[in-house]
């Protein structure tokens, strides 16, 4: 047998075995991210052992947005206030410059 370890292979079998979505998940999240209406187009039009199931996809990437925002929320916060602060004091200084 003649079975050589190789990039794909590997990949090919973390995608398969760990995640369990052989690539109709990349598949989909990248026609998705290029071409949506053609997914949901032939998704709806009975395409479907081409995709994963969109509506899937959205609930998988939204639970993921969610989790990262939690998770970072406390830094995201922190930036958010940080540059109010300097929108502020750019307007300020602009409203100083004009009233002179």
């Amino acid at each position: 047998m003649n079975d050589r370890l190789t990039i794909k292979g590997l990949a090919t079998d973390l995608s398969n075995n760990l995640l369990g979505w052989d690539n109709k998940f990349f598949f989909t999240i990248k026609n998705l991210l290029l071409r949506p209406h053609v997914v949901f187009r032939e998704y709806l039009g009975g395409t479907r052992k081409r995709y994963m199931n969109p509506f899937t996809i959205l609930g998988l990437t939204t639970a993921i947005a969610i989790f990262l925002f939690n998770f970072f929320a406390e830094q995201y916060l922190a930036l958010n206030i940080e540059s109010n602060m300097q929108s502020i004091s750019i307007m300020s200084n602009m409203m100083e410059k004009k009233a002179r």
